[in-house]
């Protein structure tokens, strides 16, 4: 089996940068009408669409990977974390939608406690705070899960992706049984 890399979409990202630039077009024709709150209440999305705008054109420019699947593991590029499939006990794909995140599709992976995160995995401890407190992760069927990550810009769709992880981890254990 060949290495396989999950990078996000161009197509995702250039839609986000064209809603922000408009949204950020409509703050500027309400920071340019009359009256001292108008310009008050136009900033706000000057502001806000016009850094996410940055952030887009960055990514754009960069196209980061999402994985890195290969037949010794995978590879969490936004946390420069690596399991060995070895390591693997669950894979899913998970739906999930809040107020604030909006709709999104995360990876969700169960690993052995060889292969969980260490408490000095600062980056993807500090990460997993954040998202902790945008979902409740008390929901029974999120317990379980040690790592995930966030599929929705990916290029491929999130079956595919899980498709892709689970052929490679039965692959993996097949070699292990001969």
């Amino acid at each position: 089996m060949t290495e396989t890399i999950i990078k996000c979409s161009v197509f995702k990202l250039t839609h986000s940068l064209l809603g922000s630039l408009l949204f950020m077009g409509g703050g500027f024709y309400i920071f340019f009408s009359d009256g001292i709150r108008s310009k008050v209440i136009g900033a706000v999305p000057i502001i806000f669409f016009g850094f996410c705008s940055i952030i887009f054109i960055i990514q754009l420019f960069k196209t980061k990977k999402i994985l890195t699947i290969n037949e010794k593991g995978f590879t969490i590029h936004q946390f420069d974390y690596s399991v060995l499939w070895e390591h693997i006990i669950n894979i899913e794909v998970k739906y999930f939608s809040h107020k604030l995140a909006g709709k999104q599709v995360w990876l969700c992976v169960e690993v052995t406690d060889e292969a969980k995160p260490p408490p000095t995995s600062e980056k993807l401890n500090k990460f997993s705070d954040i998202v902790g407190k945008l979902i409740d992760f008390s929901d029974d069927e999120w317990d379980s899960f040690d790592i995930g990550t966030e599929i929705s810009d990916s290029k491929v769709k999130p079956q595919k992706i899980l498709e892709i992880m689970t052929a490679y981890l039965e692959h993996y254990r097949s070699s292990q049984v001969q």
